[in-house]
C-alpha cells in the first residue's frame, strides 16, 4: 500500500490572493463609475459597465473564498490536495470538486497556460460532476471545457510545492490507476 500523497497550502498566500481579488474588485468598481459618465461614447460605458459588474461578481467570490480560509485555523484547514488508494480528494480552488476515485479518471498529465502550471485530470464522464456543481462553478467549468481544459485542474498556487513535484509523486505511486 502506498503513502497518501497530501498536499497543504501556506495561509500567508491566501492572505496575498485575498488583497489581489480586493484590489481588482475596487478596480472593477471604479471602471463602473469612471465609464457611467456622460462624457463617454454610448458604445464604450455600457460595455466597461458590463465588465464592471462582471469583475465585481468574479473577484468577490475569490475574495470571500481565500478570506474564508485565511480565517480558518491551521489545525481545520484541510489539506488542498489529498492522493490515495481510493482516488483523489481536490480542494484546491473555488472550482474543485472534491473527491474523485480512480475508477472516473482515464487521464492525468501537467497543463500549462500563462505561466501557470496545473495537474489536468480528464475524467471519463464530466456530466456526472458538473451536475453536483453549483451554478458558479458549472459556468467557470464550462467555459473551461470550451477552452479544451479537462474539467479537473489542480492549482497548487497556494502550496510549497511545484505541481511537476506532486505530479510525478502520483504517476510514482498512483500511475497504474490512469493513462498520462
Amino acid at each position: 500500500m502506498s503513502q497518501p500523497i497530501i498536499v497543504t497550502s501556506k495561509k500567508r498566500h491566501y492572505a496575498l490572493f485575498g488583497a489581489t481579488s480586493l484590489l481588482m474588485v475596487l478596480l472593477s468598481i471604479f471602471c463602473i463609475f469612471l465609464y457611467s459618465t456622460e462624457r463617454q461614447t454610448h458604445i464604450l460605458s455600457p460595455l466597461f459597465i458590463f465588465i464592471g459588474i462582471l469583475g465585481i461578481l468574479f473577484f468577490s467570490g475569490t475574495f470571500v473564498f481565500y478570506t474564508k480560509r485565511l480565517l480558518t485555523s491551521s489545525s481545520n484547514l484541510p489539506p488542498i490536495l489529498l492522493v490515495d488508494e481510493k482516488g483523489i480528494v481536490d480542494k484546491s480552488s473555488a472550482l474543485a470538486i472534491g473527491f474523485i476515485p480512480w475508477e472516473d479518471i482515464s487521464c492525468i498529465h501537467l497543463r500549462s497556460h500563462i505561466n501557470q502550471t496545473y495537474i489536468s485530470v480528464t475524467l471519463k464522464d464530466n456530466e456526472t460532476y458538473l451536475a453536483k456543481m453549483n451554478a458558479f462553478q458549472k459556468y467557470c467549468s464550462k467555459v473551461n471545457l470550451k477552452m479544451g481544459f479537462p474539467l479537473v485542474n489542480i492549482v497548487l498556487t497556494t502550496s510549497n510545492q511545484t505541481p511537476e513535484e506532486v505530479y510525478y509523486a502520483i504517476l510514482h505511486q498512483y500511475g497504474e490507476n490512469f493513462t498520462y
